[in-house]
């Protein structure tokens, strides 16, 4: 090294960066061949928040010694800086293959595999960084997340609870621990330790959102929208807060302020597909059926949605007539969902060629009868080609809602002359179908579905019979009790089977039916059958948040709790009704 070179560098050390810089420039107009030379001017560039610039002198030392650790180093680190994280890993990978001890190449290469989601990789990785620097919390609480990502929790447990110890002033490892208790529904470890990161770091945002969300899962929303509140003072701009915040207005019905929630989080971040779902959940509860619609084209950007997107040979429709072509529509959701919007497919006849509807194997036989001009092919059959796709559920984007329609789907003619008569030959009407358990896979089923028990003073009404239309889970409700609705079988009785057709013509010969928000209330709506809805204090979106009528169903007659977990007064209600016999 020169005396001059070695002067520079003295000014580097001391920090002296412009005067150091000025100084290496001088040695590199001298001789440009000095790769130590151009690896400082990249290592002042980075100091001063120059990126792009360090990358160009890393590249030129580059050019004269391929293999400096430095120079490799820098490049990984300025190439991390700009963003481009996969290119960075190859030079941190170089660089800790020349230099295997050095903790700031592992630590490099296990940030930018972490930043570029290798998940694999990138437990590799911080492993590799532990093994020389291993009393590092910061890294064990990295590793601990990716190893959560894969379901390791035991591993990630271990490591967060010596992170903690070396770090006792940091909450995050208790929060993470937390997280773990909570992938193991220990709810109650899981707020102790949330708790315990709130008495280290009071208003400490992550620890605020967990307890909020430990609420929601109590139901409590009061609770919880003002945990998410505090938090959201602390991280105003972190999305998920305002939308968590708006989800725990909404099921206070506060829609008002919820709505403004989720336009916060969606200014943060334009293409949060949840909040834009959530807000079409808003429009839709207020009756804003437009606005609703095309806010929840995005539910398929969703990572949690309850169906998949698709992938078709075809594109997705546009909306525009295609007279010539084949349009494959396919069932998305719930068979409430089904039954509820297969009222848009006859109106597609006049914008395609053909159209073929795919549909749940549950509900085909029905739908071929209702709808002859339409093709219906079963779920899990071959498809035939087509030219465009579309969900069930973005037609009323296209082709505008409420959709309103008298009776839509045609039950099986003899099979409700056979209820009748069958009913018939068990005496005196009113029939009355009655339904009290949805699907308990669906998140709020335990706000929706009432249970048996709260509709039993139904019994006590005089002239009514009462007949019991619930299959599956909820039937063995009705089994544990001594005197009920009269139970006309289950999905093994041949007049009944596993699919629709057996309930369609049951419920055509019925009276009228009263159910909670199940696919037997929309089948019913689409059959014209008078039906009356139970519904919880918060519905769901299709009902609107008021009124005791749908313009979805006209023959609804809407039962809605006044505050949640009250289903006394609907119930009271609709056995006044019945006993006015005002069906």
């Amino acid at each position: 090294m020169t005396d001059k070179l070695a002067a520079a560098e003295a000014l580097f050390e001391a920090g002296q960066l412009m005067e150091a810089q000025a100084a290496f420039w001088s040695q590199l107009r001298t001789n440009p061949r000095q790769p130590k030379a151009w690896s400082r001017l990249g290592e002042i560039a980075l100091k001063l928040g120059q990126p792009a610039q360090a990358f160009d002198f890393f590249g030129n030392g580059y050019d004269f010694s391929p293999d400096d650790f430095d120079i490799r180093l820098g490049l990984g680190r300025s190439l991390a800086s700009l963003g481009r994280d996969n290119e960075a890993i190859t030079h941190f990978r170089k660089a800790a293959l020349i230099d295997p001890n050095s903790k700031q190449a592992h630590l490099g290469l296990a940030m930018a595999m972490t930043a570029v989601n290798d998940v694999d990789g990138a437990i590799m990785a911080w492993r590799n960084y532990l093994s020389i620097d291993e009393n590092d919390p910061a890294a064990m609480t990295a590793l601990a997340e990716l190893l959560m990502r894969k379901l390791r929790f035991d591993e990630a447990e271990h490591l967060l609870h010596f992170a903690a110890l070396l770090d006792p002033e940091n909450p995050l490892p208790l929060v993470m621990q937390g997280n773990v208790k909570l992938a193991h529904h220990d709810h109650a470890a899981a707020q102790a330790l949330y708790l315990k990161a709130l008495d280290i770091a009071p208003g400490h945002a992550p620890a605020l959102f967990n307890l909020g969300n430990l609420a929601m899962t109590a139901d409590d929303f009061e609770m919880a929208a003002g945990l998410f509140a505090m938090a959201h003072q602390q991280a105003p701009q972190d999305p998920r807060l305002a939308n968590n915040l708006a989800i725990a207005l909404k099921e206070q019905g506060l829609l008002d302020l919820a709505q403004d929630m989720l336009r916060q989080a969606i200014a943060n971040q334009p293409d949060f597909a949840e909040a834009h779902w959530n807000l079409a959940t808003i429009h839709f509860l207020q009756g804003r059926w437009k606005e609703g619609f095309e806010e929840a084209e995005w539910r398929w950007d969703m990572s949690n949605f309850t169906t998949p997107r698709r992938d078709f040979a075809c594109p997705a429709w546009d909306g525009k007539p295609m007279p010539k072509g084949t349009l494959l529509v396919h069932a998305e959701q719930g068979l409430g969902d089904s039954f509820q919007f297969v009222r848009y497919v006859p109106k597609l006849a006049s914008l395609a060629g053909r159209v073929v509807l795919e549909a749940d194997p549950k509900q085909a036989s029905l739908f071929a009868r209702s709808f002859p001009s339409i093709s219906i092919v079963e779920r899990g059959q071959p498809l035939p080609q087509a030219s465009a796709h579309a969900a069930l559920l973005s037609l009323p984007h296209f082709l505008g809602a409420p959709l309103e329609s008298g009776p839509y789907l045609t039950p099986d003619p003899t099979r409700v002359a056979g209820w009748k008569k069958r009913l018939a030959g068990l005496g005196p009407g009113p029939w009355v179908g009655i339904v009290w358990q949805g699907n308990p896979g669906y998140h709020a089923d335990r706000r929706r579905s009432p249970g048996l028990a709260p509709l039993l003073p139904l019994l006590d009404i005089s002239g009514i019979r009462l007949v019991s239309l619930q299959n599956g889970i909820g039937r063995e409700q009705l089994l544990r009790l001594s005197e009920g609705p009269i139970d006309l079988g289950n999905e093994e009785d041949p007049d009944v089977g596993p699919g629709f057709e057996g309930t369609a013509a049951l419920v055509a010969a019925l009276d009228l039916i009263i159910s909670a928000d199940t696919a037997i209330a929309h089948l019913a709506g689409a059959l014209g059958k008078p039906f009356w809805l139970l519904l919880p204090f918060i519905p769901d979106w299709r009902w609107r948040m008021e009124g005791s009528g749908s313009p979805w169903y006209p023959s609804a007659t809407l039962f809605r709790q006044p505050k949640a977990g009250d289903w006394a007064t609907p119930v009271s209600a609709i056995a006044e009704r019945l006993r006015r016999l005002d069906v």
